[in-house]
C-alpha cells in the first residue's frame, strides 16, 4: 500500500508540477491567437473596401458602367452614365465619368456606323448588278440601322444640351469637351441623312465644331483645337 501511494503521489505531484507549465503555455498563446485573429480580420476590411461596390448611387452606376465596358455591353454601359447624369443633379461630371460618358456611346453608335457602311455598300453592288429584289431588302434592313442610328444619337444631343453643356461652368475644358461631342454626333447624322435633313445636321455640326473652337481659344488648349479644326473641311463638303 505504501509503494501504490507513493506511485499516486509521484504521479499527482508530476501532474501539478506539470500545470504551470501547461498554464503558462497557454497563456503565451493565447495573445498571438488574438493578435492573429485581429490582424486577419483587419485584412478583411481592407479588402472588403476595395472591392465592394460603392454606396450611393452615382458611384454605384460609375461602377456597373465599368464592369459593362469590361463585358462589352456598350448599350447597359450607356444605360448606367446617364444615370449617372441624373445623379450629378445639375452638377458636373468628374473626368473620368465624362470619358466613361463618351466611351459608352461611341462604342454604341460605332458599331451601328460600320453596319450601315457595310449594307449600303453591298447595296450599291447589288443595284449595280440589277438585283431589284435584293435592293428593296437591302434598304429596308438599312433604313432599320439608320432609325437606330437617329436614336442613339438623338439621346446624347438631348443630353448634351439640356444637361451637360449647361452645367459645365467650372472649366473650359469640360464645355469643348461637349461641344465637340455634340458636333460628333451632329455628324454622324449628316452621314447617311438626305436633303434638307443632311443640310441642317452638316449646319449644326459646323456650328457646335466653331463654338468649341472659341471656348477651345479661350482655354488654350492647342492639341483639340487643331484636332477640330481637321473637321471643317469634311462638314463644307456636307452643306
Amino acid at each position: 500500500m505504501g509503494k501504490k501511494e507513493k506511485r499516486k503521489s509521484e504521479t499527482l505531484g508530476d501532474s501539478v508540477n506539470r500545470e504551470p507549465v501547461l498554464y503558462i503555455t497557454s497563456r503565451y498563446r493565447l495573445p498571438s491567437l488574438h493578435f492573429l485573429r485581429i490582424q486577419r480580420f483587419k485584412t478583411q476590411i481592407f479588402l472588403s473596401k476595395s472591392t465592394m461596390v460603392a454606396s450611393s448611387a452615382r458611384e454605384e452606376n460609375v461602377y456597373m458602367a465599368k464592369l459593362a465596358e469590361q463585358a462589352e455591353r456598350y448599350e447597359e454601359m450607356v444605360e448606367f452614365m446617364e444615370k449617372v447624369v441624373t445623379a450629378a443633379n445639375g452638377g458636373e461630371l468628374t473626368v473620368e465619368e465624362r470619358n466613361l460618358l463618351s466611351v459608352a456611346y461611341k462604342n454604341v453608335i460605332g458599331a451601328r456606323r460600320a453596319s450601315w457602311r457595310i449594307v449600303s455598300s453591298i447595296e450599291q453592288k447589288e443595284e449595280s448588278r440589277g438585283n431589284e429584289d435584293h435592293v428593296s431588302i437591302i434598304r429596308s434592313y438599312r433604313s432599320k440601322i439608320e432609325s437606330e442610328l437617329s436614336s442613339i444619337c438623338d439621346g446624347i444631343l438631348k443630353l448634351l444640351d439640356t444637361k451637360l453643356i449647361p452645367n459645365a461652368t467650372s472649366a473650359a475644358d469640360s464645355k469643348v469637351f461637349y461641344l465637340k461631342m455634340k458636333g460628333d454626333y451632329h455628324r454622324y447624322l449628316a452621314e447617311f441623312k438626305t436633303g434638307s435633313d443632311r443640310k441642317e445636321a452638316a449646319e449644326s455640326t459646323l456650328s457646335a465644331y466653331k463654338s468649341a473652337q472659341v471656348f477651345n481659344e479661350f482655354a488654350q488648349c492647342r492639341r483639340s483645337l487643331l484636332f477640330l479644326s481637321s473637321f471643317f473641311a469634311k462638314i463644307k463638303m456636307l452643306i
